[in-house]
């Protein structure tokens, strides 16, 4: 009696088991060569190579053009001449390496068979987000991951989750690859967002760090920039000007903001859409605990999250200067810090050490406090 029960306890499950199987065996047939998309998580990319229907995860830009090249497929000029921008049908998914042409990488599209170019990180990005088909995450676990493949970070845990999480300000973390496309070039960048808790006066603390900037440009975003009269020279220039502008301004410091629930449901949305996003000035923010750089002219007032600064004299170029911390003096050198109304504040010296006095352009020491419109200082509040 047992041993009939254990037998048709077997039949069961190997039974329920089959449709399973053939389940995912259809659904790896049907999404093979095609780039897909978690729109239940954030984005993440995954690319299922057609030679065996194991998936990729194409992470960042570089990750990107990095797999698609190894997973490549290599053809000679006379075929590539032949196929004249589309491949043929047997080929549909697969990305072509033109062996014979500096190893030029095309990715074949399933729907079309259009040979889309993956000259630059920043094609294969743009590739993947434009041709990229929407899956479900139950639909995306019945396609198995390659042993070699990397997994998302915070896997799991998406901007989706984050967004459910802001209503009570429960803790999360979730980081992002994020892309931001101007008129001639395409930024990306690595976000983490974390949600810390709640304020206690309907605000969340929510930290931010924006690390792994990038600049690239395409050949279109290159076109454009010819056609407004730039030569490659320029461009390229510029290009590295960016990245080091870019560099500079997200510098991958943590930075903490409380800010009023609606708000960050709406800063986190943009991060989801791919969306570069500054803190609007009708948002209901405060920065805390953060180093914040700015500068005042001398004689000038600034104010800097509702911290005001004055500067109302300096004795030459990073020299003893006095200033009026929301309304209190104080006498400072250069690299010392005090604390005023709970704030701390350091002097970091003279910013710039040119200016013009009398018409005459001046630098160094020659620019002090006799030129009190062109001097500038710079300052962080804490």
């Amino acid at each position: 009696m047992k041993k009939a029960i254990f037998l048709c306890l077997a039949m069961f499950l190997i039974v329920s088991f089959i449709p399973q199987a053939d389940a995912a065996a259809t659904m790896s047939e049907r999404l093979k060569g095609k780039i897909l998309l978690q729109v239940e998580e954030n984005g993440e990319a995954w690319y299922v190579n057609p030679a065996d229907n194991y998936r990729h995860f194409l992470g960042r830009p570089a990750d990107a053009f990095q797999i698609m090249r190894e997973l490549g497929l290599g053809i000679n000029e006379a075929n590539y001449d032949k196929f004249d921008g589309y491949a043929p049908s047997y080929l549909a998914g697969k990305i072509l390496l033109r062996v014979e042409a500096n190893g030029e990488a095309y990715y074949v599209n399933p729907l079309d068979l259009k040979m889309n170019y993956l000259g630059r990180p920043s094609d294969a990005f743009r590739v993947m987000r434009e041709l990229g088909l929407g899956i479900t995450n139950g639909n995306l676990d019945k396609v198995k991951i390659h042993a070699n493949s990397k997994r998302p970070e915070n896997a799991g845990n998406s901007l989706n989750g984050m967004i459910n999480s802001v209503d009570d300000c429960s803790a999360s973390t979730v980081s992002k690859q994020s892309l931001y496309d101007e008129d001639t070039i395409t930024v990306t960048m690595k976000v983490e967002n974390e949600i810390i808790g709640d304020n206690g006066d309907g605000k969340c603390n929510y930290r931010y760090n924006i690390s792994d900037v990038a600049v690239t440009l395409s050949d279109a975003q290159r076109q454009v920039a010819l056609d407004l009269g730039e030569t490659d020279d320029t461009i390229d220039q510029n290009a590295i000007d960016l990245q080091s502008a870019y560099e500079v301004f997200f510098h991958g410091e943590d930075t903490y903001i409380r800010i009023a629930k609606t708000d960050l449901k709406d800063v986190l949305n943009r991060w989801k859409n791919d969306g570069y996003w500054t803190l609007d000035n009708d948002m209901d923010t405060e920065i805390y605990n953060t180093w914040l750089d700015g500068w005042s002219m001398l004689g000038g007032t600034a104010t800097v999250n509702g911290f005001s600064v004055g500067v109302v004299s300096v004795e030459g170029v990073d020299g003893t200067a006095v200033f009026e911390l929301n309304g209190a003096p104080y006498t400072m050198e250069k690299d010392e810090t005090v604390t005023a109304d709970g704030r701390e504040f350091m002097y970091l010296g003279t910013q710039s050490t040119t200016c013009t006095i009398n018409g005459e352009a001046l630098e160094g020491a020659d620019c002090n406090a006799s030129s009190p419109n062109d001097v500038k200082y710079q300052y962080r509040v804490l």
